[in-house]
Order: C-alpha cells, then structure tokens, then sequence
C-alpha cells in the first residue's frame, strides 16, 4: 500500500529526522496519528509528528510494516462519523464544511479536508478554533478546464469561512487560487515528493 501527502497514520515506532527531540515531544501521546509529509521517498514514509501548538511539529519517518491504520483526507470526509462531527460542531470551520461538500459534489470533484480540522476530525482532539481556516484538497487525476476551476473557486471565495485549496495530481499539489489565477496559461509553483518546482502542466507525468 502506498501513501500520499496529508494521509494520517497510526503506527507502532517512528524514527525521528536529527539527533535530538524537542522537550514538547516526551509528552507527546503516542497513540495519536503521524502525517504524511513530501519528502523523497525510497522504503520509509517521511512523516510529520504534531504537537498540541502550531509551533510543535517534527519531521520523521515509518517502516510501512509498523502501520496499524491509515485515513486519507477524502476518506475522512466520507466518514459518516465525520459528517456528524462537523455538523454538530459550533465551530464557523466546521459548519462550513457541509457547504463545501455540497459545491464539490455539484461539480462531481473529490476532496478531502486536511490541517487542524481533518486531525481533529480523526482523532477527537481539539486542533480548530473559531478562526481557524479551511484546508482542503480536491484530487484531480486529469486537467479540469480553468474556467470550471475558476467557478468553483469563487463559489468557495464566498463562504463563511476561508477556504485553502489544493489541487492534487499525479505530480503534486498546487494551489487552486494561483493556478485560476493564471488562466492556466502562467507557471505555478507545485510541490513535489521531490520538492518544489515550477510548471505550466500539473498534470506532467
């Protein structure tokens, strides 16, 4: 099984990048989900540990045999233990997440909710606060004409809460804002496992 960029597992040893652990870390829970991060890859998967702070974060890595349980952002949001999450939520945040569902399901686009929410959707734990933004990705494996883009950005620009979008293809992620921004004509910056480069096609194999 292979994992992508913002995907949370459960794993039983991670092997920390560097030689020393930050002091937030020896009272880290354990039991809580590592994320996926881009990095290159050959037989580990470069993770990232979060703290409770937005300042606590470490790079990592996990044997894919130590993975008990894995969820990716898509599968998070069709989760119905999710959904009932979020629309019981007081949270501005969470409660727009149902508009967004309902704009990506009208232009038939997968997405998956990423950052503070998509954790905290996961684990219980509480990582949103009532200024906190949407981060999300929609998984486009083929190109979607920019005007389509375009529309969906603007309907997600007007909701209550703002929205960070990510396009994920096959290459990588780029951001849904700069990408219409170009008319899809201009070079974007798009991060690869292989760091970040600049490219007029996402879509390049």
């Amino acid at each position: 099984m292979s994992f992508s960029a913002h995907d949370l597992l459960w794993v039983d040893e991670i092997t920390l990048e560097g030689n020393e652990s930050p002091s937030w870390y020896a009272s880290h829970n354990q039991s809580l989900p590592v994320v996926v991060r881009r990095a290159s890859r050959q037989t580990l998967i470069p993770v990232g540990v979060r703290g409770k702070n937005r300042s606590e974060r470490l790079a990592a890595w996990a044997c894919k045999s130590s993975v008990v349980k894995s969820v990716s952002p898509r599968e998070l949001v069709q989760s119905e233990h999710a959904r009932a999450y979020w629309q019981s939520s007081e949270l501005v945040a969470f409660q727009t997440l149902t508009d967004v569902d309902a704009i990506c399901q009208a232009y038939g686009i997968e997405w998956g909710v990423t950052g503070s929410l998509g954790y905290e959707l996961a684990t219980g734990m509480p990582c949103a606060h009532q200024d906190s933004d949407i981060d999300m990705t929609v998984y486009l494996s083929e190109p979607v004409p920019v005007e389509t883009l375009t529309s969906l950005s603007d309907q997600l620009d007007k909701l209550a809460c703002r929205v960070d979008t990510q396009i994920e293809t096959a290459l990588g992620a780029v951001a849904l804002r700069e990408w219409v921004l170009g008319r899809g004509e201009s070079n974007v910056l798009i991060k690869t496992d292989e760091g970040p480069l600049l490219t007029d096609n996402p879509w390049a194999r």
